[in-house]
């Protein structure tokens, strides 16, 4: 809720060319978590398809190896969506003042 009622304060300030950079600034960040979330989940299904379908076991290592892969891509992905966001928050206060 604080986050929102910063940007409606900074919208009143900025020029219309600068609130249109902020926000595609904002939703770009959105997009790309959408993007880390959407590789995770097919790495999930990559790895259980391998596990459940093959007997081999190079697939079922294969298959446990992109299990772990998908767990790791979905903690870099929030943690860069956290980053930038933060990033943005600090240049959304800055110009604020």
């Amino acid at each position: 809720m604080k986050e929102e009622q910063l940007y409606k304060n900074l919208e009143k300030q900025l020029s219309i060319t600068d609130r249109l950079a902020l926000q595609r600034n904002r939703l770009a960040a959105e997009r790309t978590m959408l993007a880390y979330i959407r590789t995770f989940l097919s790495f999930i299904v990559a790895g259980v398809s391998l596990i459940q379908f093959f007997n081999n076991q190079l697939f079922i290592d294969l298959g446990y190896l992109l299990f772990f892969i998908s767990f790791i891509i979905l903690a870099s992905g929030t943690w860069r969506y956290y980053v930038v966001r933060k990033r943005l928050l600090r240049i959304y206060k800055e110009s604020e003042l």
